[in-house]
């Protein structure tokens, strides 16, 4: 038997196992480059993991046109060139995609969308007709890594047309496997022959080091050697959804300290609302105005220090806003092509990273000084409150204890009023800005407690078989355990109100007495010029009186 040429060196087209892996059919017509990469299916879900607004998300692969799906497409990522015009790539691919037989039938600034039709059936008396289409969607980008990117994903897809709707579906579950896979296969054919159009023009991120016309030839004229302008506007969005991202993880911290101190606030101002409708007092504006309190210049001195920061960042910003090195200067030092385009990337990402920090900081402290303002204004809220019901004249005071005559009067003033369990006790409690004081509700053994707030080291909240209570630590060392049911965080919101009362004005009268003590004054050292003298003699007359002790007889004997 003669075989032919091909028979015989092993040149033979059909598929088999003696042939060289190399002339095997592959599943795709795509040849392997360092460029040119397939989007792996878990690599699509995790992306679709991601929320939009993170800066490792991909946005256009939530608006994807025909099929929302992105699992259901076929992606194949090519690296670009920074330096070269997405308006000549749009062109060489449009171009490619026509030949093709596809026609665009949609295009954006970044992306395109070719359809071909391949089979249309009529059903039900042409009530319902079925499209079948080839589907090439091509979009242009930049990866979380800032690198230039070109995304062209196919799929086939069947439009159904009844009675004027349109509803696209996935050919999958409706065709052969065998028709399938051909129509995949032409797809993937016109991938390969976008990857040799690509190459063929040295459009891949790789040429730009490589042996091409441009980097072997001398460069003429630095002016024609320019970024991408849409290139440049995707890394200024990439830095933008950057700066968006870092402003919500820095924001909501802050955020979530403002709420907690308002909602603090909003349950001091409900145990006192009572207190408030008796005595017929609304907390204005004008209040606020006439004294500030201590609180409120505590506030107000965080809020200054919060921002004073701020002005550095300008100068920050003064420095980032220095232009990058020319493309001149950068010629002048003898590079490559490829070489100048590199160093034109890196200063740009310096340029927009420089940015990008120094409006997060300038953004972040801004934030800071509204936070302050906010909680500045909720402690004052909460100080003009209970000085209101304070200094009313005809204050309810506490009948659980005897009052307190003199300056300290307000400490009786009644600012809370009901029944608890105290120490696993039945008791009626009263809470006055001077003590705690509770009676206990046991027939014959009725015992009346003041526990005075001064003594009071910590409150806080606790919980004792499901049951929430407050624990209030003394100085002492003991401890009381509170459980007033529904109005538990009221008081406990009153309670370390209270407290931090009592500490503010400790602290201001240890101030005023640590200024107001007399320096003790420091003794002059002691110069006596006759003390060396003085000393001498003494000296002298005690070695006399040991010489007369030792001659005297009773010395002798």
């Amino acid at each position: 038997m003669e075989l032919n040429e091909e028979e015989e060196f092993g040149m033979s087209r059909e598929p088999s196992c003696e042939n060289d892996p190399v002339e095997v059919d592959h599943e795709t017509s795509v040849k392997d480059h360092p460029d040119f990469a397939f989007l792996r299916p878990d690599a699509l879900a995790a992306q679709l993991a991601l929320r939009p607004e993170d800066p490792q998300c991909l946005p256009w692969l939530h608006t994807l046109p025909v099929e929302k799906d992105p699992l259901k497409w076929t992606f194949l990522e090519v690296l670009l060139r920074p330096d070269r015009a997405w308006l000549v790539i749009k062109e060489l691919i449009a171009t490619v995609c026509i030949g093709h037989g596809m026609v665009l039938t949609d295009e954006t600034d970044s992306s395109m969308l070719f359809r071909k039709k391949v089979a249309q059936d009529s059903m039900a008396h042409g009530m319902m007709d079925m499209s079948t289409f080839q589907n090439l969607y091509v979009h242009i980008g930049v990866l979380p890594s800032k690198l230039r990117a070109l995304h062209v994903g196919y799929v086939v897809s069947n439009d159904q047309s009844l009675l004027g709707g349109v509803m696209t579906t996935h050919l999958q579950s409706a065709t052969t496997s065998d028709r399938m896979k051909a129509l995949q296969r032409a797809l993937d054919s016109l991938l390969a022959a976008l990857q040799s159009t690509l190459t063929s023009q040295f459009l891949s991120a790789s040429y730009l080091y490589m042996t091409t016309p441009e980097n072997t030839g001398a460069v003429d004229s630095g002016d024609a050697i320019q970024l991408d302008p849409g290139y440049v506007r995707d890394i200024r969005r990439m830095f933008m959804r950057e700066i968006k991202a870092s402003m919500r993880e820095l924001c909501i911290p802050l955020e979530e300290y403002a709420h907690t101190q308002e909602y603090a606030c909003a349950l001091l101002l409900g145990v006192l609302d009572p207190l408030l409708k008796k005595y017929n007092l609304e907390l204005t504006a004008a209040d606020s105005e006439s004294e500030p309190s201590t609180a409120a210049a505590a506030a107000a001195d965080d809020t200054a220090s919060s921002s004073s920061p701020a002005t550095p960042p300008k100068t920050a910003a003064a420095d980032s806003a220095a232009p990058p090195p020319s493309t001149q200067d950068l010629l002048s030092d003898g590079k490559l092509y490829g070489e100048v385009i590199t160093d034109m990337v890196q200063a740009l990402w310096t340029k927009l990273q420089r940015e990008r920090d120094d409006k997060v900081k300038q953004k972040i402290e801004e934030k800071r000084r509204q936070v302050a303002e906010r909680v500045a204004a909720v402690q004052t809220l909460r100080v003009r409150a209970l000085e209101a019901i304070l200094q009313h004249p005809t204050a309810e005071v506490s009948s659980l204890k005897a009052s307190t005559h003199g300056n300290k009067s307000a400490l009786d003033v009644l600012l809370y009023d009901g029944t608890c369990v105290v120490n696993n006790v039945p008791a009626r409690l009263h809470v006055t800005l001077g003590a705690l004081v509770y009676r206990t509700m046991v027939p014959l053994f009725a015992k009346t407690t003041v526990v005075p707030l001064e003594d009071v080291a910590q409150v806080a909240q606790t919980s004792t078989l499901g049951i929430r209570m407050l624990g209030v630590s003394l100085k002492t060392g003991k401890c009381l355990t509170v459980a007033t049911g529904v109005d538990i965080d009221l008081l406990f919101q009153l309670l370390l109100e209270v407290v931090e009362m009592h500490r503010r004005e400790s602290a201001r009268e240890t101030a005023i007495g640590v200024e107001h003590t007399p320096e003790t004054p420091e003794l002059p050292p002691f110069n006596d010029p006759n003390l060396q003298k003085l000393i001498a003699q003494a000296e002298e007359e005690e070695k006399e009186d040991d010489n007369s002790a030792e001659g005297s007889p009773s010395a002798s004997q």
